[in-house]
């Protein structure tokens, strides 16, 4: 009902027991919550299921992190917030953080992907391909190219195909598109192609035309 009087409410019905209440609760704090209730939104979001519902919820707790005009600043709820939860609870809020991406975050994800424990890197890594932005568009190339697991090398690629052809004013059309010319050359996969030609429509360039073309007689 977009009635924010019943924030409280809803806050304890994201972190109860029935699964399907706490995925309506949490959509509607993303659309009524603001900053200071991204803490209580953090513990519903480690609170929900491990796959859709905690996707769903990262995604709502993102959505509200958005709605501040500083885009430097965005994490900074979150992340205040993480310094009340434990050493694994903060390692489980990456993901989200990753969401909301921005400097702050950029760097304490950065500083867990380094950490060798095999989880905390692996969160870490989804956590930067949630990213919301092309910013991290050359990270994801080199770790597509130098992770050793090859499962991790492969979500950073279809990561970066994701962000390369987001529109924003980091990356010219040109380099957009190079960025998923070369994204091609290292798929082994006709799935991650048919992303990249799905994806590619957002770039608006007659060279895009010229990258796609040879494909449309490839029946695959």
């Amino acid at each position: 009902r977009r009635a924010r009087n019943t924030i409280p409410t809803v806050l304890m019905a994201a972190v109860g027991d029935d699964a399907s209440v706490r995925r309506a609760a949490m959509v509607s704090m993303g659309q009524l919550g603001d900053s200071k209730h991204i803490a209580d939104m953090a513990k519903a979001v480690l609170k929900a299921e491990r796959g859709r519902e905690r996707d769903a919820a990262e995604r709502a707790l993102a959505q509200v992190a958005h709605r501040i005009d500083d885009k430097d600043k965005q994490a900074t709820p979150l992340l205040e917030a993480m310094g009340d939860f434990s050493s694994s609870e903060r390692m489980f809020l990456l993901p989200a953080l990753g969401r909301i991406g921005g400097p702050e975050a950029r760097r304490v994800i950065e500083q867990n992907l380094k950490d060798p424990n095999p989880t905390r890197h692996d969160i870490s890594l989804t956590a930067l391909c949630n990213w919301p932005d092309s910013s991290v568009a050359f990270r994801l190339l080199e770790l597509a190219r130098t992770e050793p697991n090859p499962v991790h090398r492969r979500r950073a690629l279809r990561s970066l195909i994701r962000v390369a052809p987001l529109k924003d004013k980091r990356l010219s059309e040109q380099l957009r598109l190079d960025l998923m010319r070369t994204a091609m050359a290292m798929c082994s996969q006709n799935a991650d192609r048919l992303l990249i030609i799905e994806r590619a429509k957002a770039i608006l360039h007659v060279d895009t035309l010229r990258f796609i073309l040879p494909y449309v007689d490839q029946p695959a």
